[in-house]
């Protein structure tokens, strides 16, 4: 491959560090602006980026650590792993915790666990494979205690695989799919075949510890980051109707839609709800809360239907 992709990839790269305003070098940098070319569907801000970052060291040779449920992002920072339901002076929930995740998450469960590991070099190195081997066979067999290894391990990395241990063992239950998505960024083009068969390796370790599960590693070289870069979000939908809109002016519009035409509308062909979309007020379902139990208690009064939770 020329070294174009390498030259453009770098620019960008430096680019993107002065706009943002990050005061880190370029190599530990690079590890956020991959997650978020990424997690790009996402539409992760680049705090909820910054979350997830676990690189440093003793970090088993992961950078960066993001779980979703249901294509929801969950802060393994500020997750409860009590049972308790934890509020605010005003009566709000301070935190996400167990209960919260099986009030709101109760069947079609997707566990999705994001893994990154970023090398600003000019090529896929086996070795970074093989201490994620390593890392993965620790951190996923459930017989460990994660206290065990805290010589072996930082702080972050153990506090995010609690947090994905505690999430799935409280759902597993509810038949839930996990997806296990790597991805190994560098400067890269081609794929040594010894590396290739480290990762395959890698996917059935993880395939074997944990139930119901797929793992798939990607490795994603400097050409793929440049047009995961480029890329810009959709703003042109299309909404098939049941029949034609009822309208008084320019702006508002009253219409007839089927509940899956509707859903195809809001999500990605990974089902993934689209949210710049919508305005910023606009949310889903958040839990057996305050401010849910007061439109269910308004909604039962005033005899209308209102819609909190999609699917």
């Amino acid at each position: 491959m020329s070294n174009n992709a390498h030259i453009i990839l770098q620019q960008i790269i430096e680019d993107q560090k002065q706009d943002l305003e990050i005061d880190q070098s370029l190599n530990k940098f690079f590890g956020n602006f991959s997650a978020l070319q990424l997690l790009k569907n996402h539409e992760l801000s680049y705090e909820e980026i910054e979350r997830g970052d676990v690189d440093g060291t003793l970090d088993g040779g992961i950078d960066n650590f993001y779980i979703f449920i249901n294509g929801d992002l969950i802060d393994w920072n500020s997750f409860d792993i009590s049972e308790s339901q934890n509020e605010d002076a005003e009566g709000q929930e301070s935190a996400i915790n167990v209960k919260y995740i099986k009030e709101k998450y109760k069947k079609n469960i997707e566990i999705e666990v994001v893994l990154i590991q970023s090398k600003l070099e000019n090529s896929f190195n086996e070795a970074a494979i093989t201490k994620l081997k390593d890392s993965l066979s620790n951190l996923l067999n459930l017989d460990n205690n994660l206290d065990d290894f805290k010589h072996r391990y930082n702080s972050p990395i153990l506090e995010a695989f609690s947090v994905f241990r505690t999430i799935f063992l409280n759902l597993i239950s509810r038949r839930c799919e996990v997806l296990f998505n790597i991805f190994y960024t560098s400067k890269g083009s081609d794929v040594h075949p010894n590396v290739q068969a480290q990762a395959n390796e890698l996917k059935t370790i993880i395939e074997s510890k944990i139930t119901n599960t797929k793992a798939d590693l990607n490795f994603i070289g400097a050409q793929r980051l440049i047009d995961l870069y480029q890329k810009i979000p959709d703003t042109d939908f299309e909404l098939n109707l049941v029949e034609n809109t009822i309208s008084n002016n320019t702006s508002s519009y009253i219409c007839l839609v089927n509940i899956k035409e509707l859903f195809s509308f809001i999500t990605d062909e990974n089902k993934i709800l689209v949210k710049h979309i919508f305005e910023s007020n606009v949310r889903d379902y958040q839990g057996a809360n305050n401010v849910n139990s007061e439109i269910s208690k308004l909604s039962l009064k005033s005899k209308h239907v209102f819609f909190s939770e999609l699917v």
